[in-house]
């Protein structure tokens, strides 16, 4: 539970980081295709740290790491993100809240994104976390039998009699 409470900060701390950044440095510089700009930055800044939390649960609980679930678990990361991302460009009635409280200008645009964008990763990272212990930890079916032919020979063994010491009774 602690290194899921870990990812969930780290988290917390880079989308907001990144969402603020680039609002305020990237986006409000440049003034054709913002959208665009944002869904690419988006999406590899969210598959990165998709990875960076499969490798990291695999790692914490049992030193190894599955590369095709590595690459499954970047892209749902991505894939929660843009949903984040798209319900707050598209649908009026999630951004306007904070447009209201905050203003209509990038904080309260940046606030809005964040907030929507963190929440769908929280729900990804979780997501992540417990599947790629899961696919990782694993352990191969050629090791199962092999511990099973081993438990079979031990199990179909006949117990060996132990003497009995005898004890000399003295008058």
């Amino acid at each position: 539970m602690k290194g899921l409470l870990v990812a969930i900060v780290l988290c917390i701390i880079i989308y907001s980081l990144f969402i603020f950044s680039i609002n305020y440095l990237v986006i409000s510089n440049i003034e054709k295709n913002n959208i665009l700009i944002f869904t690419l930055l988006l999406s590899s800044i969210s598959f990165l740290f998709g990875v960076i939390i499969a490798i990291y649960s695999s790692n914490k609980n049992c030193k190894r790491v599955d590369k095709w679930n590595l690459i499954r678990q970047g892209f749902r990361h991505v894939f929660y993100s843009l949903i984040g991302y798209l319900i707050v460009y598209y649908i009026r009635i999630i951004r306007e809240p904070f447009l209201d409280i905050f203003g209509d200008k990038t904080l309260g645009y940046s606030i809005a994104q964040s907030f929507i964008i963190i929440m769908n990763s929280i729900t990804a990272t979780i997501i992540n976390y417990y599947q790629s212990i899961e696919a990782s930890c694993k352990i191969p079916q050629e090791n199962i039998d092999k511990n099973l032919k081993k438990l079979d020979k031990y199990l179909n063994e006949k117990p060996k009699k132990m003497q009995e010491k005898k004890i000399i009774i003295r008058d």
